[in-house]
């Protein structure tokens, strides 16, 4: 079994790997479609909004920027 939920890393055989830990990674920066865009600016002026899509989308993403 690989990983547990609920717990801060994936381990199974010969293999750890810490998710807290600075492994060197760098990040390219996100570019939000027009929709996502319309989104990240509705937000901010009060306007409610309702977020759908299939899976690996980035709706989980987008709800993140607009949590941050």
């Amino acid at each position: 079994m690989f990983g547990k939920p609920g717990k801060g890393g994936i381990s199974g055989p010969g293999l750890k790997m810490d998710l807290n830990a600075n492994v060197g990674l760098t990040f390219t920066p996100i570019e939000w479609g027009n929709e996502q865009k319309h989104i990240l600016s509705a937000i901010p002026q009060g306007k409610s909004v309702f977020i759908r899509g299939s899976a690996g989308t980035g709706k989980t993403l987008l709800l993140e920027e607009i949590n941050y």
